[in-house]
């Protein structure tokens, strides 16, 4: 019997001093919501929406890890046969403030209010839908002076995609 997985943050009010902070080897994660899905196939969720994040990360040195904040990401765990249950992340109506001025990031990735929505099939298919968006946010961002070495900047992206591998047998 399929099983939902859900996963949420909502209605949150996010104020950290992270100036001037040293972190190796782990993440910098304020708000975001994963939601990965088991081998029943059933629907899995994963959203963030209104949340007011205001988070100041200037001179931050971050090495090893990622810069995270309100993003939602929902894989789909369908199972060997198939039957893949609908896979849905959004981030909506959050109001993001963050100085990353003169951060140093290095080997991570620097991502605010995205959306991964990834289904998974199994090997014989029949996957459900997969949706992801991203609506009525406000980005406040100040990146100046930052260093960015052996990652990404992303910024409200939607990313919605399956993945597909259907047994051929020899």
């Amino acid at each position: 019997m399929p099983n939902p997985i859900t996963a949420g943050v909502s209605g949150n009010a996010f104020n950290v001093d992270a100036s001037h902070a040293n972190i190796t080897g782990g993440n910098f994660d304020i708000g975001n919501a994963h939601a990965h899905g088991d081998s029943n196939g059933g629907p899995v969720t994963a959203g963030v929406a209104g949340n007011e994040f205001n988070v100041d990360a200037s001179h931050l040195n971050l090495t090893g890890g990622s810069f995270d904040i309100g993003n939602a990401d929902a894989h789909g765990g369908s199972g060997f046969f198939g039957n893949g249950g609908p896979v849905t992340a959004g981030v909506s109506g959050n109001a993001f403030n963050v100085d990353a001025s003169h951060a140093n990031l290095t080997g991570g990735n620097f991502d605010i209010g995205n959306a991964h929505a990834h289904g998974d099939s199994g090997f014989f298919g029949n996957d459900g839908p997969v949706t992801a968006g991203v609506s009525g946010n406000e980005f406040n961002v100040d990146a100046s002076h930052l260093n960015l070495t052996g990652g990404s900047f992303d910024i409200g992206n939607a990313d919605a995609s399956h993945f597909h591998f259907d047994f051929i047998p020899f």
